[in-house]
């Protein structure tokens, strides 16, 4: 069965569960790494929505992953789903997987270390990084930022929690409201990040 990522509803309560030591096993809004994105949606949908993007959903220098972010219209954890898959896939595999939420800056940074503890008791057997904020890569004014936590399996698939906090300039133009986000990726999609996504 797999286990599911919580909500910020349920945050303070929610069942034992036990660890899985493959990022496949955990959800956000019922989707996991390696499914497919034409479970859930169209062809044609998947089609309009990067056509719909300037860049083609193409956010990094290197154009390995594509990036595509649906809103989600029906009673959810979050309220909206963003997804990477690899550049010329036609299966449109899922390699990363975030599921958004919009909200105030301060109350996602209370709501962290609840978030947190739950994603430890998760992640027992990770390599955990510790909690840290830094300038969010998009904005080169420097002004908007990330805090975060990630969670490294030992086959080197990721889980993060991150609140992001997007500056007034950034809001301005994209209306990018702040955000809770969990997050999955697979090895490869990790390994591509860390390496050769700028």
């Amino acid at each position: 069965m797999k286990l599911f990522f919580i909500s910020l509803i349920l945050a303070l309560n929610l069942q034992s569960w036990t660890n899985a030591d493959e990022i496949k096993d955990f959800e956000i809004e019922g989707m996991s790494i390696g499914d497919s994105l034409l479970d859930y949606f169209s062809l044609t949908q998947i089609t309009n929505k990067q056509n719909s993007y300037e860049d083609r959903g193409y956010m990094y220098k290197s154009k390995k992953y594509f990036f595509l972010t649906f809103e989600i219209d029906k009673i959810n954890n979050f309220e909206e789903i963003q997804v990477a898959i690899k550049d010329n896939d036609k299966d449109y595999l899922i390699q990363h997987l975030s599921g958004l939420t919009s909200i105030d800056i301060n109350e996602c940074y209370s709501k962290f270390g609840e978030i947190e503890k739950t994603l430890d008791d998760l992640f027992k057997d990770t390599q955990k990084t510790n909690k840290q904020k830094r300038k969010h890569a998009f904005d080169d004014s420097g002004k908007s930022t990330t805090t975060d936590v990630y969670y490294y399996l030992k086959n080197g698939s990721y889980a993060a929690l991150v609140c992001v906090d997007w500056s007034d300039e950034i809001y301005n133009k994209y209306r990018w409201e702040d955000t809770l986000r969990l997050e999955m990726g697979s090895a490869n999609f990790t390994k591509w990040f860390d390496n050769l996504a700028y």
